[in-house]
């Protein structure tokens, strides 16, 4: 898949999943009070079924497969950003979204809360353009500061990976009772927000 497919993918599930399409493709950032629309898409029904075919052809695999994406009890943060005890990268958040998909197909409600916990966590110190944070540990970075091309890429892979996630929350089953509604609105606001910034950068990636 080029660059320019996986952008307008991932832009346009941000902007279903935050009801902004119109401020997304005219690259206005919507405001962080945007309220979820479509939440019966059928992009959130189509991960939703390939999902229940994923967890019943491997049903001992699938819940293995997405164990990293997983915070610990009481935590949010995964990968790097876990080690080094900070949110450091959104781009260190991804594989969250997709253990929320997977959580939820298998209704294992505790751990779909920390997967959305650990998903709304990497949009935590965004900033008010969108742009997503990056960073790395001073005795890692060495005085160095990351390209915006790094940026940019880490906010794609990121968002790919929470968008698809917070589709698929809206439209499971046990979606309103296991994140409060309100709280699911604010993160697909700053999702897409976080897109609308991203589609500025196409030229990075």
């Amino acid at each position: 898949m080029s660059t320019h497919i996986l952008l307008a993918v991932l832009v346009s599930c941000a902007s279903a999943v935050g009801g902004c399409r119109d401020a997304v493709d005219s690259t206005r950032v919507p405001p962080v009070t945007s309220t979820p629309t479509a939440l019966d898409s059928a992009a959130g029904r189509a991960l939703r079924a390939a999902d229940e075919q994923f967890v019943q052809r491997f049903p001992v695999e699938a819940p293995r497969v997405v164990a990293a994406g997983v915070p610990a009890p009481g935590q949010a943060l995964i990968g790097r950003n876990r080690d080094w005890g900070d949110l450091y990268a959104a781009r260190f958040q991804m594989g969250t979204g997709s253990a929320l998909r997977t959580t939820l197909v298998l209704d294992a409600r505790a751990e779909a809360a920390r997967a959305f916990a650990g998903v709304e966590i990497g949009f935590r110190d965004m900033a008010p353009s969108g742009r997503l944070q990056a960073r790395v540990p001073a005795p890692i970075a060495m005085g160095q500061t990351m390209r915006d091309a790094d940026v940019a890429s880490g906010a794609a892979f990121f968002l790919g990976d929470a968008c698809a996630g917070l589709l698929s929350l809206a439209v499971a089953p046990q979606g309103p009772t296991l994140v409060p509604s309100a709280r699911q609105s604010q993160v697909h606001a700053l999702a897409a927000r976080s897109a609308a910034w991203l589609a500025l950068q196409a030229q990075l990636l």
